[in-house]
């Protein structure tokens, strides 16, 4: 979700990635700046995130289809955190695409269960 975020705002910071990951729902445990700058690593290593300054970080690039199985995974999270915001029963997963092959981060057919929960480094319980 912070790779979509950041696609959409251009840069952004560590600080309001924290509020960002807050108004979403989300805890992060330990130091959240930390966390944070930790999980990033990955993306600045290849090149879909640029690290402009110390905490300030910017979109880098990434290929189409990668941005759009981005895209779809973001929209997954946002709707499904809103169902469970507001009460309504969350959308089914996993994400299929037209061709009816599902998508890498398939949590079988139980719609109770997040669309990040098979992503084992972004739940945390």
């Amino acid at each position: 979700m912070l790779l979509a975020e950041i696609r959409r705002r251009r840069t952004m910071t560590v600080s309001a990635m924290v509020t960002f990951l807050a108004e979403c729902g989300y805890e992060v445990n330990g130091r959240p700046s930390k966390e944070i700058s930790d999980a990033l690593r990955w993306e600045v290593a290849r090149g879909r995130v640029v690290r402009i300054r110390r905490g300030v970080y910017g979109y880098g690039r990434t290929p189409r289809t990668t941005a759009r199985r981005v895209q779809l995974f973001a929209q997954q999270c946002y709707a499904w955190i809103s169902a469970v915001a507001t009460g309504e029963t969350p959308p089914p997963t996993p994400l299929t695409r037209p061709d009816r092959r599902t998508f890498f981060w398939s949590t079988g057919t139980d719609p109770t269960r997040p669309p990040w929960e098979s992503l084992g480094w972004l739940w945390t319980a």
